[in-house]
């Protein structure tokens, strides 16, 4: 009995130790190692990533969430980011050809094309606002 426990303290052990020098996990269907400058390298060219999924009230209700915590809501059809200040949808431009594809819950910044009426909005805290662009003068590029 005493040897089956030596035998599994130094595979334990053998195996704390492994998992302390690593640097790098590969996730991946070819067996080849994970890029250096990664930390986690999930490469598929069959296969997604799925961030977790959760409600709205289950997003806001995350303590303290780290800076580029990234989620699905599933209220809002789309991925969140927490910007270490603030959630910020990742859905940045939405298209539509009339006003029943305008998106619902909105954020602040994200932006909508009218492809019917040519023309771009912006959400700000009022609403929509539709986006002019003038002709400068010069480039200064």
């Amino acid at each position: 009995m005493k040897n089956i426990l030596q035998i599994v303290l130094i595979l334990i052990l053998t195996g704390l130790g492994t998992a302390a020098f690593s640097q790098n996990v590969g996730i991946n269907e070819d067996g080849s190692d994970p890029d250096d400058s990664a930390i986690l390298d999930v490469k598929s060219t069959t296969k997604g990533f799925l961030v977790p999924r959760m409600t709205t009230a289950e997003r806001t209700a995350i303590s303290t969430p780290a800076t580029g915590l990234i989620v699905y809501d599933t209220e809002y059809a789309s991925h969140w980011y927490y910007n270490g200040t603030q959630w910020q949808i990742m859905e940045f431009i939405s298209t539509g050809a009339d006003a029943g594809d305008v998106p619902t819950n909105p954020s602040e910044g994200q932006l909508y094309y009218d492809t019917i009426g040519d023309k771009l909005f912006v959400y700000v805290t009022t609403g929509w606002a539709e986006v002019t662009i003038g002709t400068p003068a010069s480039s200064p590029y």
